[in-house]
């Protein structure tokens, strides 16, 4: 099933969203499958407007499903086969409440997806982020938890057994050659990008759209939520790119310790004189 636009040159486009192909524009990632270039500027303002919001509408859908797809390979293919090599403490240290988080955004995901077929002056994304504003506070446990998630992983790769069988989970081709680490930071990703999404929206809706007040507050909403977060998530780059420091430095294994951060690393010129 999918929305179409009548542009004025007498062309009917399909929407379809999950069909992604990308491009740049005003910064931000945009959907460009349906409208060719010269199609979209034969368009009038309003329909120009109209198609961009669409596509934004597409890129808050289709991303919601693969953040999805993401958290099921976290819970399928490493929480659920580890539970029976480590102990439960340890299981949470590396996981946190990732079943929660799964379970909130499966829920927001159902509520989402229809929208994309609604009339435009009936869509409520910002009355749906608004309603899960509260719901979404379960990342800040998750973002506090990544310190220690990122020690308890350290630890458990320097025993080869588990290391090796670390390995075995992530050759699964459902994690696409990504590594664990990469999958326990997506979460982070995801919360801090919805502010993003519905601005982005925001700018595309008129203000006397029915979605407008309730869009501005979740906007106001989340964005105080991701400043909590993001601040822990700095926190997390930090230590990752002291991983990967300490990995390519022979004899360095102390480097990475609880309070230490990167300050600033740069190419360092030895002057002779």
């Amino acid at each position: 099933m999918a929305q179409t636009i009548q542009t004025n040159a007498h062309k009917t486009e399909e929407f379809r969203p999950h069909e992604p192909q990308t491009s740049q524009d005003d910064g931000y990632l945009f959907l460009r499958a349906s409208i060719p270039q010269e199609v979209f500027f034969q368009m009038t303002e309003e329909e120009q407007i109209m198609y961009r919001r669409l596509e934004v509408i597409k890129e808050i859908i289709h991303s919601e499903n693969e953040y999805i797809k993401d958290l099921n390979v976290i819970v399928e293919v490493f929480l659920t086969p580890l539970k029976s090599k480590l102990p439960k403490m340890t299981i949470t240290s590396l996981f946190s409440n990732i079943n929660i988080l799964l379970s909130v955004n499966k829920e927001l995901s159902t509520l989402l997806s229809p929208q994309y077929f609604l009339p435009p002056d009936q869509h409520q994304f910002g009355s749906i982020f608004l309603r899960f504003a509260d719901y979404l506070k379960v990342y800040t446990q998750f973002s506090s938890d990544q310190d220690l998630a990122i020690q308890t992983l350290k630890k458990l790769r320097s025993t080869p057994e588990f290391s090796s069988y670390l390995d075995e989970c992530q050759s699964d081709p459902r994690c696409g050659n990504a590594t664990i680490l990469s999958y326990l930071i997506k979460p982070i990703q995801r919360i801090c990008k919805y502010p993003l999404l519905l601005q982005q929206l925001q700018k595309y809706l008129p203000k006397d759209h029915v979605d407008y007040t309730d869009l501005s507050a979740a906007i106001q909403k989340l964005s105080s939520l991701v400043e909590v977060i993001d601040a822990r998530k700095r926190k997390f780059e930090s230590e990752l790119r002291l991983i990967e420091i300490q990995n390519k430095i022979t004899g360095s294994e102390g480097l990475l310790v609880p309070g230490r951060r990167l300050v600033r690393e740069g190419v360092l010129l030895k002057l002779g004189f």
